[in-house]
C-alpha cells in the first residue's frame, strides 16, 4: 500500500485531511508548538472586459464620429483590433484600447462605465 504524504497543487502544496497521514500530524503539531501558516496571497484583479459592439454602443453620436476619425488614420493593426474586438472580449487595460480612447478624445474610465 502507497500512503500519499502530501500532494503539490498549482496553488501550492496540500495536506490531505486524513488525521493518520503523517504530514498532517506533523503540521498538526507544528500549529499546537503555536506557529502560523503564512496566509496565502490576494489574487490577482479581475480586469474588466466587454466587447467592441458594447462599447460601441455606449459611444454617443458624436464620440462614435471621433473614433471612427482616429480610426481612419490609425494603423492597420489597430483598426483590425477594433474590428476583430467588435464581438470578442476587449480587456479594459488594454494599450490599443487606450490609444483609440486616447486619439478619439474618450476618458476610457467614463467610456468603461457607460457600458453596458
Amino acid at each position: 500500500m502507497i500512503q500519499i504524504l502530501s500532494v503539490a497543487t498549482a496553488m501550492g502544496p496540500c495536506i490531505p485531511s486524513d488525521a493518520n497521514n503523517i504530514d498532517r500530524q506533523a503540521y498538526q503539531a507544528w500549529l499546537a508548538a503555536g506557529h502560523t501558516p503564512t496566509p496565502a496571497p490576494a489574487p490577482p484583479p479581475v480586469i474588466p472586459s466587454t466587447t467592441g459592439a458594447r462599447l460601441r454602443g455606449a459611444l454617443t453620436d458624436a464620440q462614435t464620429a471621433a473614433v471612427d476619425k482616429y480610426l481612419a488614420g490609425a494603423t492597420p493593426a489597430t483598426r483590425d483590433y477594433w474590428v476583430s474586438g467588435y464581438r470578442g472580449a476587449i480587456p479594459k487595460d488594454s494599450p490599443k484600447l487606450a490609444r483609440i480612447a486616447a486619439g478619439a478624445g474618450l476618458d476610457l474610465e467614463a467610456w468603461f462605465a457607460r457600458v453596458k
